[in-house]
């Protein structure tokens, strides 16, 4: 069967006159009309409805695919990756990566609350970008009014606007039919990103990421999926054993800042001046080597802020990791009497770390002024 609807088109041209031949025809052509009506194309959903559409297919949908993951957040290196992807709905995810070669084999499984590593020597970690399935997260986008708020969205049939575009090459991936999404920021040095959504089962068939210069910085996109697919559950329950397993437990206590404040082992500090759109989203304890992290997470619908906070005097793990030469740029700024240090990679991501009574670092998608202004607001209100 065709992948495109067949379009039937039906062009005449009819001068009145009474004779019975003619109305005879016209009495035809109503009926073949009738029998076989112009194809017409479906309204373009509106953000809501495709935004509900994602979640719940998310939750509900199961596959089998293959899909290309680039990446050129270290410009002029880029990262390339073909990845099988096994999805049993609601959150059983198994990605096996099968180029390039040196990392062919290595496995990332998904089952519920635990993601495990197999195949990876220790301390091996996947290079970015981390894939979706494993953020820890249930869904793409777990606000969307504050996404609404924050962020223009645009729901197209594929790559125009068109109304013969849902059927259009350009718009076939994987051989299914797409919308496409387009979000971008209502504010200046906000990321973007472009999705293309299937038509018929909302899953995610392709991802765009651009950095807050417009510059795009990661793709994904499906080449193959099988929505017919018999899984095997036993192929996620099975228990990792020998040295090439790690595992890692997804599930995060979310706390009130209040909350944080009685569980630490300092006083926690809150900053101020936090950019337009950003709200406070859960405080979380992280344990890294041994050392208590209060982690503060605010987000604008896309993209988040997370401000790390523990003892000054404990082991730092940024002096222990110092970035990467050549990849990053480090930058040292004073504010007030303190020394910072401002990270930037060449892709999204920005980090401001400094020290005071407690050692901070800053990590967020926004511009440098904007965590300044941050810092600032928890250096100079001591």
């Amino acid at each position: 069967m065709s992948l495109h609807p067949v379009n039937w088109k039906c062009s005449y041209n009819i001068t009145i006159w009474e004779s019975r031949a003619m109305k005879g025809k016209i009495n035809i052509l109503l009926f073949l009309l009738f029998l076989f009506p112009p194809l017409v194309e479906a309204k373009v959903p509106g953000a809501d409805e495709i935004f509900q559409n994602l979640l719940e297919a998310e939750n509900t949908v199961s596959f089998v695919g293959k899909r290309l993951v680039v990446d050129w957040k270290f410009p002029p290196h880029s990262i390339t990756m073909e990845e099988l992807i096994i999805k049993k709905a609601p959150d059983r995810v198994i990605m096996e990566i099968l180029s390039p070669w040196e990392l062919r084999g290595k496995k990332i499984i998904r089952d519920a609350g635990r993601i495990w590593f197999e195949n990876f020597e220790k301390d091996e970690f996947l290079p970015p970008p981390p894939p979706p399935e494993f953020s820890g997260r249930k869904t793409f986008f777990q606000d969307i009014s504050l996404l609404k708020r924050n962020y223009n969205v645009t729901i197209s049939k594929g790559n125009n606007h068109e109304p013969e575009a849902l059927s259009d090459e350009s718009n076939i991936i994987a051989g299914r039919k797409t919308y496409r999404i387009e979000i971008t920021p209502k504010y200046p040095g906000r990321p973007a990103k472009k999705l293309w959504l299937d038509a018929q089962k909302h899953v995610v068939l392709r991802m765009e990421d651009y950095s807050w210069d417009g510059r795009l910085i990661s793709l994904l996109v499906y080449t193959e999926i099988d929505f017919q697919s018999q899984i095997d559950e036993k192929i996620f329950t099975t228990s990792p054993s020998g040295q090439n397993h790690r595992i890692r437990e997804l599930k995060e206590e979310i706390l009130s800042l209040s909350e944080a404040q009685k569980r630490s082992h300092f006083p926690v500090k809150v900053p101020q001046n936090l950019p337009e759109g950003f709200v406070f989203k859960g405080a979380y304890i992280k344990k890294m080597d041994g050392i208590q992290h209060i982690h503060l997470r605010y987000a604008d619908g896309l993209t988040t802020l997370s401000l790390f906070e523990t003892k000054a005097d404990d082991v730092n793990l940024w002096d222990k990791q110092p970035p990467e030469a050549g990849r990053h740029r480090v930058e040292e700024i004073s504010i007030g009497k303190v020394n910072c240090k401002i990270v930037s990679p060449p892709g999204r991501v920005r980090i401001l770390h400094w020290t005071t009574k407690l050692s901070f670092t800053l990590i967020g998608e926004i511009s440098k002024s904007e965590m300044i202004a941050i810092a600032e607001s928890l250096i100079l209100g001591e």
